[in-house]
């Protein structure tokens, strides 16, 4: 199995998508996983994935915002 050393979890504020993401986050699975271990989940807005330039630019920014994290 691969292992991620980051996450970008994109969630809406549905309450049926909610009640998934908290699922998936009590799971056994979800707790194993290195970049969850090390609190390198990150939470973004779905519509970032959209295929508009300004979603693009928007969705760098915050992924590179994570990355860079404490690096300078």
């Amino acid at each position: 199995m691969y292992e991620p050393d980051h996450i970008f979890l994109a969630t809406t504020n549905s309450n049926l998508h909610r009640a998934q993401v908290r699922e998936l986050m009590e799971s056994e699975a979800w707790r194993k996983l290195s970049a969850v271990r090390r609190g390198n989940v990150y939470e973004v807005q779905s519509w970032l994935n959209g295929h508009a330039p300004i979603q693009h630019s928007l969705s760098i920014d915050i992924v590179l915002h994570h990355l860079l994290k404490g690096s300078v």
